[in-house]
């Protein structure tokens, strides 16, 4: 027999064989793809349910009916973390339990996540999230005035255009010439560069401003400091655990993470630029490299060659290593500790331009999730960028 043909038919052989064996298993996935089991299903978010048994038992049964396969909740907002609350959540968990459904925990009261609705901010108002606000200008002799980025000033200088370079050994103090936030300055001959730098919280046209509750939102605090992390553990999580037990697997999945993020990226469009900054963020630099930043303003902001490359790469490395270190790892510890995984989404995760102001590396911080996972904005697939569930599934 020609060997051609006997390949061949060796060949159709091994697929009909192999579409033989796999029939079974092709129908039964196709069978369960009609009529998944529960733990397939969709989970929904539910930030209230009823209190009272019977409310309770009708609201689970309704979205069995409806198909879903369980929820992602939370204490009632309305009674947020008190007895009242916490009792109706156990009966909740319970029933929901007792109904074959998954229940994911909700980890904050609102979102971002990170200051249980302002019980963490309130501890210390100086942990709030602050910024290094940047902008700068060019100007030709004669009047100026400057509106300079929000905040304290930490650098406000002036510098001389020569042959098409700014040269940055040569600059003018000009922080005394500024009377609420504008930079009044009478230019001298030739071309100048102003360079501006200032340090302040951020709240105005944040995101943590600008979600619903407006200008009631509280502020937010920075999530590189350790006391941050240790305060929401403690006022929020570990109250589930108190009323719940310590093995709070016996309930949830895992938790769910809401937006956390340093906050450093504006909803408004502003002539600045900003970067995460907090004291610990400076601190910790000066104990790695020997320099604080705000040593080193031009070479983070402007330098393009090699040494403000260096200044970059060692500020936003750092930041990546505190949120990573002091945020996200904590909560997966505890959640060890307590049988059950740390989830949830970041802030922007669907535009890479975003991960560095708000995570420094935002792959670190996901390594030091469980379970990461994306916002879903749209049912249509055309419509979500395709790298953002693949960074979040590959950071493992």
């Amino acid at each position: 027999m020609n060997r051609y043909i006997a390949g061949s038919i060796l060949f159709t052989g091994l697929i009909f064989f192999m579409a033989v064996c796999t029939r079974p298993k092709e129908e039964a996935l196709r069978l369960a793809f009609q009529n998944p089991p529960l733990e397939f299903r969709m989970n929904l978010n539910h930030h209230d349910f009823p209190l009272d048994d019977a409310g309770q038992e009708q609201m689970i049964q309704e979205h069995l009916n409806n198909g879903y396969g369980g929820f992602t909740i939370n204490v009632p907002y309305e009674h947020y973390l008190t007895d009242k609350g916490m009792k109706a959540t156990l009966r909740f968990a319970e029933k929901a339990k007792e109904a074959g459904m998954e229940l994911w925990l909700y980890d904050e009261n609102g979102y971002p996540s990170g200051n249980a609705g302002d019980l963490v901010i309130r501890e210390n108002p100086d942990w709030e999230s602050m910024g290094l606000f940047f902008d700068d200008t060019l100007v030709n002799g004669g009047g100026l005035k400057f509106t300079i980025p929000p905040g304290a000033p930490e650098m406000v200088m002036a510098y001389p255009v020569e042959e098409g370079g700014v040269n940055y050994s040569m600059g003018k103090d000009l922080s005394k010439l500024i009377k609420d936030g504008v930079l009044t300055w009478q230019v001298p001959n030739g071309e100048w560069s102003i360079f501006a730098v200032t340090k302040f919280i951020l709240y105005d046209d944040f995101q943590v401003s600008k979600k619903p509750g407006g200008s009631s939102s509280p502020h937010y605090p920075s999530l590189m400091i350790p006391e941050v992390t240790q305060t929401f553990l403690r006022v929020n999580h570990q109250v589930y655990a108190n009323y719940m037990g310590e093995d709070l697997g016996r309930y949830f999945i895992s938790t769910f993470t809401d937006e956390p993020s340093l906050m450093a990226v504006p909803f408004e469009w502003h002539s600045w630029s900003v970067i995460p900054w907090q004291e610990i963020l400076s601190e910790t630099i000066f104990e790695r490299y020997g320099y604080r930043p705000e040593e080193r303003l031009i070479a983070l902001f402007v330098d393009k060659g090699p040494a403000g490359q260096k200044t970059r790469y060692e500020y936003f490395h750092t930041v990546a290593d505190l949120m990573a270190n002091n945020f996200f790892k904590p909560i997966k510890i505890w959640c060890e500790e307590h049988n059950f995984l740390s989830g949830g989404h970041l802030l922007l995760e669907e535009t890479m331009m975003a991960h560095v102001p708000l995570y420094g590396d935002i792959m670190k911080c996901f390594r030091e999730m469980h379970a990461p996972g994306i916002d879903i904005l749209s049912c249509y697939p055309k419509f979500m960028p395709v790298h953002s569930p693949k960074l979040a599934t590959s950071a493992k």
